[in-house]
């Protein structure tokens, strides 16, 4: 059904040990393609909380939400989870 609809990133943050213990700097960076065309979106992960993390309000026809995560980031690992899309 074509409309506005929040889009949320689930993220899990995992607990380390040792030197390296999780606290990772950098953003999860997404292309969120919509009716508008492509709009990128960055996650903080510092800052992010674990669970659901709203990424914008977008514009879906039908057949045109597509959410992508990229592999460009500071960051040394990325994990996708899951992608909820609500309509509002």
């Amino acid at each position: 059904k074509a409309g506005y609809y929040d889009v949320y990133f689930h993220l899990y943050k995992m607990r380390m040990r040792g030197r390296d213990r999780g606290d990772d700097k950098g953003n999860y960076n997404f292309i969120i393609h919509g009716d508008d065309g492509p709009e990128e979106a960055a996650l903080d992960i510092q800052n992010a909380e674990t669970g659901w993390n709203h990424l914008g309000s977008f514009y879906f026809s039908p057949d045109t939400a597509k959410i992508e995560l990229s592999n460009k980031t500071q960051l040394r690992m990325v994990f996708a989870d899951a992608v909820k899309i609500v309509e509002l």
